[in-house]
């Protein structure tokens, strides 16, 4: 009988531990699925402040577009226009250092060698750079 009484609370015990389980699993199901939806909650919270973050530029750049600076700026730049009491200058580039430079050392050369110079091919302006014309 000992052994009956045993095996029995053995039982009760291996019953009780299945019953807490079969608790326990749909309760830690349900706690995954809600950390899953918090994620994808936060996910699309962060989007959506992105998407509202963007929507201001959008909104402030199509303010801009409207106002009369802006027309009157692609009016000049693309379609060369002025206003009628506008006097538009030409500038031209300045000549950097190094053009300069080459101005200078080209002034005692003829046209025939600048010619041939530009007529180079790459690997022998770089052999004339470094060892000068051998």
């Amino acid at each position: 009988m000992k052994k009956a009484g045993i095996i029995i609370s053995f039982g009760v015990v291996l019953g009780g531990l299945a019953l807490v389980a079969m608790l326990f699993y749909p309760s830690y199901k349900e706690y995954e699925r809600n950390k899953r939806i918090n994620d994808e909650i936060e996910k699309l919270s962060q989007e959506a402040d992105k998407l509202r973050e963007n929507n201001s530029e959008l909104s402030e750049k199509i303010e801009y577009f409207k106002t009369q600076a802006y027309k009157e700026k692609i009016a000049k730049e693309k379609l060369n226009l002025q206003k009628p009491d506008e006097q538009v200058v030409a500038i031209k580039p300045s000549i950097s250092k190094t053009e300069l430079a080459d101005v200078a050392t080209d002034k005692g050369e003829n046209e025939g060698d600048k010619m041939n110079k530009v007529d180079l091919p790459n690997y022998q302006k770089w052999v004339n750079y470094f060892f000068g014309n051998l």
